[in-house]
């Protein structure tokens, strides 16, 4: 079980991006928000003013909570389908997943999480830092674009967004409730769903695969990693897997969102990722999946 639900959690991921050719010349002092309609404009028609980090950050946070607005049949479908995944995950997978892992724990796997799901939190800032310096020292300036965007994505994501919702659901955390996965009181203050440190992991995870969307191998390992983020939350007995995966898609979306605004900032429109991507296909005559290998 534990493998099986580690492999579907890697599959929530559904965008990557292209890369962004110099973010030194603005990092923090972007261009102005860039509506979805006009990315596929001349650069010169969607320019806008300049702006700081923390107006930025208000501006897309509002962005992304009101884009259902403006979405698509295809965006529709895909959000239809994140939220049927979290359902499914908290009907079938909530209550026998928490008890295998609980049966399971061991010192040997607590020291495990302890210090893995870290990465959903302080250890997440390091990897940012880590990059930043990178591509400052190597001249690399997407290294700069995991730096901004991802510090932007966890204000938004960890900040505010995976806040209100904890509060507006109120579930109860697993070692609370003894595992009472109904345990739902909203505005109650307990703060289960959607995991956090999931949330964040996803976050930079999704950043990273972004910016690097011509390495593949990147991403994938960014959300291996944030994979075993949610792994080790559910072992330590602090969330159910469909927090998990709430955390997941949330992560996801922001960090994409993020990157994706921020890249027609800088005059870079998303581009197509190289490598494997899968999709919703939603038509009058057929529904299913597709899937593409670019190279």
């Amino acid at each position: 079980m534990p493998l099986r639900f580690a492999c579907a959690l890697i599959l929530v991921p559904v965008g990557l991006c292209a890369v962004e050719p110099d973010p030194f010349a603005d990092a923090l002092a972007l261009q102005g928000p860039v509506p979805r309609a006009a990315e596929a404009e001349p650069l010169a028609e969607v320019a806008g003013g300049q702006f700081w980090f923390g107006k930025r950050v208000v501006v897309d946070t509002w962005s992304i909570v009101s884009s259902p607005f403006d979405w698509s049949g295809r965006e529709w479908a895909i959000a239809g389908g994140a939220v049927v995944v979290t359902v499914a995950s908290g009907l079938w997978l909530d209550r026998e997943f928490q008890s295998e892992s609980q049966e399971s724990r061991s010192p040997d796997k607590d020291r495990w999480s302890g210090t893995w799901g870290q990465l959903g939190t302080v250890y997440s800032f390091v990897v940012l830092g880590a990059a930043g310096t990178y591509g400052w020292l190597a001249d690399d300036p997407r290294g700069v674009d995991v730096l901004v965007d991802g510090l932007e994505a966890s204000v938004i994501a960890s900040g505010i967004l995976s806040p209100l919702l904890k509060y507006a659901v109120g579930r109860s955390r697993p070692y609370q409730t003894a595992q009472d996965t109904d345990a739902i009181h909203p505005f109650s203050g307990a703060s289960s769903f959607p995991s956090g440190h999931t949330t964040q992991a996803f976050t930079i995870a999704s950043v990273v695969a972004c910016t690097y969307d011509d390495q593949p191998l990147v991403g994938g390992v960014a959300f291996v990693v944030a994979t075993g983020v949610g792994l080790s939350r559910i072992n330590n007995n602090a969330h159910y897997a469909s927090d998990v995966v709430a955390g997941a898609i949330l992560g996801t979306w922001v960090g994409y969102e993020v990157v994706r605004a921020n890249r027609a900032r800088r005059g870079a429109p998303m581009g197509q990722a190289k490598g494997f991507t899968w999709d919703l296909l939603v038509a009058s005559d057929r529904q299913g999946i597709t899937a593409t290998w670019r190279w």
